[in-house]
């Protein structure tokens, strides 16, 4: 049973970048704050139900003071570690005149061996006084430490859910998530890395993915959703059996950038506070159909959660929980 006495609702681990984002219809944006961390900690605020902490590894040349101004007091970031002498992680954010989206690591950037996050860099409370943490995508090499740090299924109230990366979630890396699985609450691969993890076909019928997903449970998490883009998502729960499927809001498309992690912490968000995977889906779909309506993630700080449970309610009204089960 969850412990509601904690201190914070959620906590998120990610990475921080600073995005140059190349449009053939619109003028260039030069350091857009962006990363898994930063959209994943968006995804959480929208809905304003608790504490939130933040652990990334900062570089030199951006001041958190600019993310600080936009939020409200319920975001802690003792958990940033500021990293001297280092840039921070400068990506080509490229769409071309299709829509296709192009990222590219620009040279002089930060890398990963500075600025992915590192298990002591989590300050202790956040473990200990947490109802659940969000482990964003980055390298496996960083991953797996990470990961590792996490308390055992079944030793710990802590709720962790992990959003691999795309880098390591192989089938020629089985074993090593076989191992890490054991420490994962909820697992949140996108529907690519799901076909790479057991060497499927997409699958027409979202019905296919479920025996893999029961498989995934079967080594230590609850709950495996797999998020599905503009087919929406797919959640299958070990303890109730119960397996839903909930469309996308049908937004405006912009900038589909971050919609995977916001999300990974809409869900998150929910779950810590009934363990409902249908509800968390929604509250999930509901972070990314704000992200998806314009470029980078700063926009999603200022949105009035008046709006955010306005557009809850319609999306709930429009869906009927007994349309969404899938039985199997």
């Amino acid at each position: 049973m969850l412990q509601r006495n904690k201190k914070y609702e959620v906590v998120i681990v990610g990475q921080f970048t600073l995005d140059d984002v190349v449009s053939s219809e619109l003028p260039t944006r030069i350091d857009s704050p962006g990363g898994d961390g930063l959209y994943s900690l968006a995804g959480v605020y929208l809905w304003r139900r608790g504490n939130t902490g933040l652990v990334i590894r900062l570089g030199e040349d951006f001041d958190i003071d600019v993310i600080k101004k936009i939020v409200d007091d319920s975001v802690d970031f003792s958990g940033v570690v500021n990293i001297p002498g280092v840039p921070n992680i400068h990506i080509w954010n490229m769409f071309d005149r299709y829509g296709h989206r192009y990222f590219i690591n620009q040279r002089w950037g930060g890398q990963d061996e500075d600025m992915a996050p590192r298990p002591e860099d989590i300050p202790e409370e956040y473990i200990d006084d947490s109802l659940g943490i969000h482990i964003a995508p980055f390298p496996i090499e960083w991953s797996i430490p990470m990961i590792e740090s996490m308390p055992l299924n079944g030793t710990s109230d802590l709720i962790v859910q992990v959003d691999p990366h795309f880098d390591g979630i192989f089938k020629k890396n089985f074993g090593i998530w076989k191992k890490l699985l054991k420490r994962i609450d909820i697992f949140q691969p996108s529907e690519v890395e799901f076909m790479q993890f057991f060497g499927i076909e997409k699958q027409s019928d979202v019905r296919g993915y479920i025996k893999y997903m029961r498989e995934v449970t079967k080594m230590g998490p609850r709950v495996c959703c797999v998020k599905l883009g503009d087919r929406g998502a797919i959640s299958y729960d070990r303890l109730t059996g119960e397996v839903f499927c909930v469309p996308a809001y049908d937004s405006q498309v912009v900038d589909v950038t971050g919609c995977g992690d916001s999300f990974c912490g809409g869900f998150l968000s929910s779950y810590v506070s009934d363990q409902d995977i249908y509800n968390a889906m929604v509250c999930g779909a509901i972070s990314a159909s704000f992200n998806i309506e314009k470029f980078g993630s700063i926009h999603n700080f200022s949105i009035d959660p008046e709006i955010v449970y306005d557009r809850y309610k319609t999306f709930s009204d429009e869906l009927e929980k007994v349309d969404c089960r899938i039985i199997y």
